[in-house]
């Protein structure tokens, strides 16, 4: 025999039972914990590559070195590696069955996109400060300045030594008898560096053309500048134009003799000191802002969606 069930009318409950909505169930999101240590380490490696890269490339270069150490890159280095264990040691926590909620993802990702952030906004700021004021330096106040004073100072030694009768017909200056007498070894280090790698001679150098290398005779102003000088001007409004174009471009009509060479250069070590700094450290600082402005900027949004979701539902 078949039983039939008979609907019980709304009437007939009883009135201490009333009617109980239905919840709607919380979605689980399928993120074991192996799954969300692995992908999150992975993009994490992605965002650091950039600044650490960059920090290793400043860490290779000697002029950066030089006038700011090598501090900031290691800091930052470090920093980034320490972000990555950080991540993998929270991500372990998480326990078996991963993550489970919306919510807790944010969280994660809110988290360590701001600690970047962080870290980058900080390490940028002291970086083009400390690159702005050394290169405000050797632009503008170069004898002057005290981040430059002292290297100013033994550069004058050694140029000294240099034209010398008997140090002038010697290759290198380091030939030369009270090379070492003349500048510390670090400062004369720098010095070689400057000539070996940018092709110039003088530093923070302001005398005139008769003391260029010996047996040079000092190039006219006029054939020395990249852009054309209007040839309706006078010779002399032509050479006054010329010159304060090398001025700004630091370069000289007559520069000294290079010191660790017999090579005849037409650029100032100072001027391509400050073009180095200008084009690495302050650029580089200027990349590292942007990237931690939009790693605070993600992480607000994704803060923001989250909470709009869940004001929804």
């Amino acid at each position: 025999m078949i039983q039939r069930q008979v609907p019980v009318p709304v009437s007939a409950m009883s009135e201490s039972e009333p009617l109980k909505p239905q919840k709607l169930k919380e979605a689980r999101l399928p993120l074991t914990q192996r799954l969300v240590t692995m992908i999150g380490l992975g993009v994490l490696a992605l965002l650091v590559a950039l600044p650490i890269s960059d920090s290793a490339m400043l860490l290779n270069d000697f002029n950066y070195k030089f006038w700011s150490g090598d501090a900031l890159p290691t800091f930052l280095i470090v920093a980034l590696v320490v972000v990555l264990l950080v991540y993998v040691a929270v991500s372990g926590a998480i326990g078996a069955n991963g993550i489970e909620s919306y919510h807790s993802l944010v969280m994660l990702v809110s988290s360590f996109l701001t600690l970047l952030g962080v870290i980058l906004v900080l390490t940028s700021i002291c970086m083009f400060y400390s690159g702005e004021r050394i290169t405000g330096a050797l632009m503008y106040n170069c004898k002057g300045s005290p981040e430059t004073r002292e290297v100013t100072q033994y550069y004058d030694h050694l140029l000294a030594l240099r034209q010398t009768p008997a140090c002038a017909k010697q290759f290198s200056i380091e030939m030369c008898h009270g090379y070492a007498a003349a500048a510390p070894a670090h400062y004369a280090d720098y010095l070689k560096s400057l000539e070996t790698n940018y092709r110039c001679s003088g530093f923070c150098y302001t005398a005139s053309g008769a003391a260029a290398a010996p047996g040079a005779a000092a190039a006219p102003a006029v054939a020395l500048v990249s852009k054309p000088v209007p040839s309706f001007l006078s010779k002399q409004q032509q050479e006054s134009l010329a010159i304060k174009e090398l001025t700004r471009m630091h370069r000289a009509s007559a520069l000294p003799p290079a010191l660790f060479s017999q090579g005849v250069y037409k650029t100032s070590c100072d001027g391509a000191a400050a073009r180095n700094l200008t084009f690495n450290a302050l650029e580089i600082s200027k990349v590292w802002w942007w990237m931690a402005i939009a790693l605070i900027g993600l992480s607000g949004f994704a803060g923001f969606a989250e909470w709009a979701g869940g004001g929804k539902q």
